[in-house]
Order: C-alpha cells, then structure tokens, then sequence
C-alpha cells in the first residue's frame, strides 16, 4: 500500500505544472550553456577581389570595376575617384583594424594619385600607394552612426582616363580586411573565456547534491546539501550577471555578429535568472527541513504586509519599478556611456523644448533643425501638464534626470493605485501581482515610462480618476482628470465614458422599473466629473496668450490627431505591422466582452470610450495610443488568466522578449546627433 501511495505521488509530481515547467527550463537552461560555450563569434571579415562586392548592402555601382588580372595573375578591381564600400561591421567604443591592399596606377601607364579613406563621412587618413601591391593598415574607431554598419570610401582624385579607355580610374584594390577582435575582448579574452567553465562544473555540482538531498535519508546531511544548492546556485548568478555585463560593453558589434551577440545575452539572462531561482527556491526539490531563501523570506516580510498592506505593496512596487527601469538602464549606460538616448528619445526633446520656454515662439532653441522644421504653433500638439512638472524637476535634478525621475514615481504610483483598484474591489486575488506586471506590459510601455513621455503621468491620473470615480468622489474624479487632461489630450474620452455609464446606469433602472424617470440619472456626479472639459479651457487661454490664437491646437499644419471618421484606419493603411493592431483590437474586444460578462459595466463604458478612440486612429505605433486602456481591457478582464501559475512561469521569456525589442527599438526614434549636440550647448551640460 505505501509503495502504491509513492507511485500516486510520484505520478502526481510528474503530472504537475511545476514538474514540466522545471523541466522546460532547465533543458532550455541545457541549451544556453552550449550557446555560451560554443557559439564563438565572427571577429575578422576578409574580402578578395571576388567578393568585395558581395560586401555592398545594395545591388547598385559603388564605385567598382569588373575584376581583372594583372600579368602576374593577381586579381584586382580598379576604383573609380569616388568608390564606396559597406561594410556589416560595426563598434561603439573599441577600435577596428582595416586592412587595404592597394596598387597605384603606374603599372599601367597612370600617374601616382592619392586615395583619402573616408569613414562614416569622416575623413580618416590619406594613403599614396606605390607600384607593387602594398597593406596598408589602419587602427581606427570608427565615427558614429546610427545605421550601425561601416561606410568606406576611397576617393582618388582627380582620376586618369587610359588612351581608348572611357573609364575614369583611381587606383588598384585587391582585397580589403577588417579584424574587429577588440570589439569581443570584453568576453573573448582568454582568462574570462576559462572562468567560463566553470558554468557547467557548477551547473554539474548543483545536479549532484540536488540528487543527494532528495536520496538522503539523514535529515541533516540533506540540510547541508540543501544549502550547498543554494551557494553554488547563487555564484552561478552573479557569474552570470557579470557575464551579462560584459556582454553589454560589446554592444552591438556588426549585423554579422548581431545574432552571435543577441544569442550570448539571451543565454545569459536566461542562466541569471534561471540559477537565481534554484537559488531562492531551489531546495524545495530536497528533503524537507531546509526551507528555500524564498519561503524565508516570505515568512519575514509576510507579518509585516499583513499589517501594514498599503506601505508594503507602495514599497514592494518601488524596488519592482527600480529593477525593471534599473535593468532597462543598465544596457544603455554600459553600451553607450550615459543615458543620453533614455532623455533623446522623441518625444521627450519636444516637452523639454515646451518646459524651456514655455511656447515662446522666440526661443534659441527654436533654432535646432528638429524643431525649426515644424510650424510656429505645432508645439500646441504637446499640453502643458508634462512640460510644467519638468520644469519643477529642472530646478531639482537638472533637465536630463527631470522627466526619466517624473516618470518612474509616475509608473510606481500608477501601479500602487491600480493595486488599490484590484484589491478594494475584489478584482483579482493577486493584486499585486498584476500591478508589477503592469510596470512592463504591454510591449510599448517599458519604453515609455523609462524615456521622457507624458504617458506615465497621464496613466497615473486617469487611473486614480476612475478610482475614485468608482469609490462615489466624483470632485475628486473630476480633478484628477482635469490633470490627465492637461498632460495628454485624450482623456477627454475619459469624461465621455463616465459620461456614457452613468446614462447606461439609469435607463437600466428605467427599463427594469419600466417607468421613465429623468432624476435616475446621477445629474450631481456628472456635473463633478464635467469639470474634466475644463481644462481645454485653460490650455486654450495659454495658447491664445503665446501664439494669439485661442484654436492654435486646432490649426496645425501638421497631422497631429491621426483621427479619421471611419473605424480602423490603421488597419486600411496596409502597413506591415497592421496585422498586429488586428490581433490587440481583438484581445481589447475580448475584454470589453468579459468584463460586460463579469457585471463590471463602469469600467466596461469607460474602457469602450478609450477603446474607440484608438479604433479611429491612423497611426503606426497604435500599442502607444492604447497604453491608457491596457489597466481597463487587459489587466483587469483577464486577471485570472495572467495571475495563473502558468502565466508566472511565462514570466522571464517575456520579460527577455521586452527587453531586447525595447532596447532595439530605442535606437530607431533618437534625436539626431548634431542636434542633441546643439541643445547640450544650449540648455549646459
């Protein structure tokens, strides 16, 4: 009977979600140490006479002849005056050695002429080749540029015409070299390469005594084992973070090396995170008796929640805030040297220029192409809520950490109110679970509440607008949209779907009575909540003030609303990424559905109202417009699903997915150099 009742049991564990979910991650775990171990990345790139060409991005002349032989047999190309290369490698920080292997035109019957090696639009060096075929090498770091990729250009002038020739020629080119080795010492050296290693010598260590403690019939031989799986365990993180680290001195090295360099970071977070779970829950797969780092942890922490849940879950959801803008920030500092893109990302100049001046049409920083190129009044598209709170935070922190500092306490606090609105209206029995996933999904929100968006404060709110709407504080609700308001004009929708329920509310009574009743309509709680509209009259009379037009913000040149009068436009635009506004459309309507379903119908009117806005919305970054509707459609209606033990476990590859489109993407919205340049002399480094 007990051998049957082991076999139950046993059964029942390899039944498990946790048992796969193990499972799963530690083969993956399997296969990112091989990835580490294994996958060694491309430092040299060699291009001969053949294939030089085959290095150009586009099938278009770069300045190149058909490949010839001299009467030696040596191939070579001749060069036109302006020939021009593009090359898949790339570095930030470390230099590159290039390598040319050239030939002047004496040999046959040219003059001498110069070749000047331009890269990336920077002249570099000027190179006169002799007679004989020469290498000429150069050890360079290469300019910046944000198309990551190595411009060559090799300009002989004036050129030479050969008599019954009528081709312009500069010199000989045989072959052309680039050994970036020093962009991947940070992990390639070979005492780092060793220390390796010791990966799966751990990794191996940690089976071993995780195996022991489990056959071990001595309670305290299994406690020792037990802790040893906690030791080594969390030496596997931290080498494992230091491996991540440096992985983000190499940056991004070249598009041959990007899927090396993608796949080595991938592999270690993974291990990180992986190893400093066993580490904290680990010894639960052992003997009982030595609790996990974890339970302890709960067991300390858990007494003090319980008594004091606001303070805890406040603080709970800062530090969770401080790791995932921490880690979002870290990439960026090491790769770049500062975080100067965190505070270049668009439209975060534009509120900087508004907090500057204020709309004054005579400021010098007007003079910058970026924002000289638009309209006088086009700054009216950006409302003055974000721009004042910057500028209080200038005088505090200076304008660079003004708006990343405004938006983390605005996310945190947008996430301590949507705790609020999960755990006092019975929403979900994990608030606050869902209120930290809430600091990184959706995909466009990790961007947005890190860089200088006026999202994160609009966020924070409107959310406590409709939490006190819901807590009957309607003057309360009315003033916190107002403040929505004056940071992002959509909030307006806000009003209309308080609007919309309490009219839905009373001609549910009527219809249920059956008596037509006018005084069913809450006409106290909409008259509070109709001081949100207000607001347009305060942005309205600035406007008239700076620019002398009370309807500026409507007289744009420029398309700024992005509303059409049809439904989906996005969709009719046939980008590439329409597809993707179909599929969170259809996930949106999906929590229309369930929370119609689950009698939630304040936030289901509400939710309809900013839902509809973005289904008229031409753009194509619709996953932003939609960020004020993900607590109302998402969070909220799938709560259940997202607070699953499976949804948990899901939880480090999105986050990973997250990350790496966020840093990617980064880099494609940035303030161009020159100008960022201009406006650090301007506003003072």
């Amino acid at each position: 009977m007990l051998l049957e009742e082991r076999s139950v049991r046993r059964f029942d564990f390899i039944a498990s979600e946790k048992f796969w979910a193990w499972t799963i991650a530690i083969g993956l775990a399997l296969g990112a140490m091989l990835g580490l171990l294994f996958n060694k990345p491309i430092t040299r790139f060699d291009y001969n006479a053949e294939t030089v060409v085959g290095a150009v991005k586009d099938k278009i002349d770069y300045g190149v002849y058909p490949v010839e032989k001299d009467a030696g047999g040596q191939s070579f190309r001749w060069l036109t005056p302006q020939a021009r290369f593009i090359y898949p490698v790339y570095s930030q920080k470390q230099p590159l050695t290039l390598v040319l292997r050239l030939r002047n035109a004496s040999v046959a019957g040219g003059p001498s002429q110069t070749t000047e090696v331009i890269i990336n639009d920077v002249s570099i060096t000027t190179i006169t080749p002799t007679n004989e075929f020469q290498d000429y090498t150069l050890k360079i770091t290469p300019p910046y540029t944000d198309k990551y990729q190595l411009d060559l250009r090799l300009n002989t002038a004036p050129g030479w015409t050969p008599p019954g020739d009528k081709r312009k020629l500069g010199n000989m080119l045989q072959s052309v070299s680039i050994d970036a080795s020093e962009v991947w010492s940070p992990v390639e050296r070979p005492s780092r390469a060793a220390l390796l290693w010791l990966l799966p010598l751990l990794a191996l260590a940690i089976t071993g005594l995780t195996i022991f403690a489990n056959l071990k019939k001595e309670q305290n031989l299994a406690k020792l084992a037990n802790y040893g799986v906690v030791l080594l365990s969390a030496g596997l993180a931290g080498l494992m973070l230091l491996w991540f680290v440096l992985l983000a001195r190499v940056g991004y090295n070249g598009f041959a090396n990007l899927q090396t360099f993608w796949l080595k970071v991938a592999c270690a977070a993974w291990l990180a995170l992986f190893f400093g779970w066993v580490a904290l829950d680990g010894p639960a797969f052992g003997k009982p008796g030595a609790p996990s780092l974890w339970s302890w942890w709960r067991g300390k922490v858990a007494p003090l929640a319980i008594a004091h849940p606001g303070i805890a879950a406040l603080l709970g959801l800062f530090v969770v805030n401080l790791a995932a803008t921490g880690a979002f920030y870290a990439k960026i500092q090491l790769e770049d040297g500062s975080l100067d893109p965190i505070v270049r990302y668009w439209d975060g100049p534009e509120y900087l220029l508004i907090a500057h001046n204020f709309y004054d049409k005579n400021d010098a920083l007007l003079r910058i192409d970026d924002f000289g190129q638009h309209s006088v009044n086009y700054p009216t598209a950006h409302f003055p809520g974000y721009p004042l709170a910057l500028r209080l935070f200038w005088y505090l922190v200076g304008w660079k950490a003004a708006g990343p500092l405004i938006n983390f306490l605005a996310s945190t606090l947008f996430a301590f109110v949507l705790w609020r609105l999960l755990r006092d209206f019975n929403y979900s029995s994990r608030p606050f679970w869902l209120a930290a996933i809430s600091l990184v999904l959706p995909l466009r929100w990790l961007i947005y509440h890190s860089v200088g968006g006026s999202e994160p404060l609009m966020m924070l709110f409107q959310l406590l607008s409709i939490y006190l709407f819901k807590k009957e504080r309607y003057w309360l609700a009315g003033f916190s949209g107002m403040l929505a308001l004056l940071v992002r004009p959509p909030t307006i929708f806000l009003w209309a779907g308080y609007l919309a329920f309490l009219g839905w509310e009373a001609l549910s009574r009527m219809w249920k009575e059956n008596k037509f009743d006018l005084n069913y309509f809450k006409w106290g709680a909409a008259l509070k909540v109709s001081t949100i509209p207000l607001t347009l009259l305060i942005v309205f009379s600035i406007y008239a003030w700076r620019y002398g037009d009370f309807f500026a913000y409507f007289n744009i040149p420029e398309e700024v609303k992005h509303v059409k009068p049809y439904p989906f436009p996005a969709l009719m635009a046939g980008q590439d990424v329409s597809p993707g506004f179909f599929y969170y459309y259809l996930l949106e309507a999906g929590g229309l559905v369930l929370l119609w379903k689950q009698a939630r119908r304040d936030l289901f009117w509400i939710g309809l109202a900013t839902m509809l806005y973005t289904g008229f919305l031409l753009h194509n970054d619709i996953l932003r417009y939609s960020l004020p509707a993900f607590p109302l459609l998402i969070i909220i209606p799938y709560a259940a699903l997202l607070s699953s033990k499976l949804a948990k476990w899901a939880t480090i590859p999105v986050l990973l997915a997250i990350y790496f489109y966020s840093w990617g993407a980064l880099d494609l919205n940035l303030m161009w150099t020159d100008n960022w340049n201009l406006m650090n002399n301007l506003l003072g480094k």
